[in-house]
C-alpha cells in the first residue's frame, strides 16, 4: 500500500506542469499567455529585454547569470503567437556558446533550470519539445 501511495505522488508531481520533462528538450512552449505577461515576468525576474517586437510578438534576453553561484550565463529567445509562447535560447561558460537543451552536465542543466523556472513562475500549461535549432 506504501509503494502504490509513492508510486501515485510520483505520477502526479510529474503531471503538475502537463507533461514530464524530456530529456534533450530544447523547447518549452506555454499556452494562454500574452506578450505583455511575458515581458513582465522576464523583467520581475531579473532580466533585461534586448530587443522586443510586439507587433511580431518577439523578445530576446541580455546575458544573465542562470543561477547565482554558478558562471553559466542565457539568453532567452521567447516569441508569442496566438497565446502560445515559445521559450528557447543559448547558454555562455567559459568561451563555449550552445543552444539550451535537457541534460545532466551542469552547464546546460543551469541554463535549463533557469528557463524551466521561469516558464512555470508564469503559471500556465507547459509543454516539452526537442527540435532542431540553428542559432
Amino acid at each position: 500500500m506504501k509503494q502504490l501511495a509513492v508510486a501515485l505522488l510520483m505520477f502526479m508531481s510529474l503531471n503538475i506542469s502537463g507533461q514530464t520533462i524530456l530529456k534533450h528538450a530544447n523547447i518549452i512552449k506555454i499556452t494562454g499567455i500574452d506578450y505583455l505577461t511575458v515581458a513582465n515576468a522576464l523583467l520581475d525576474k531579473g532580466y533585461t529585454i534586448e530587443k522586443s517586437d510586439k507587433e511580431l510578438g518577439t523578445i530576446r534576453t541580455d546575458k544573465k547569470y542562470a543561477c547565482p553561484d554558478c558562471s553559466v550565463m542565457v539568453i532567452f529567445d521567447i516569441r508569442i503567437k496566438d497565446s502560445v509562447a515559445t521559450f528557447k535560447g543559448k547558454w555562455i561558460n567559459g568561451g563555449i556558446t550552445e543552444s539550451i537543451s535537457n541534460e545532466k552536465w551542469p552547464a546546460p542543466r543551469y541554463a535549463f533550470n533557469a528557463m524551466n523556472d521561469l516558464a512555470k513562475a508564469l503559471g500556465k500549461p507547459i509543454e516539452y519539445f526537442i527540435v532542431k535549432t540553428d542559432f
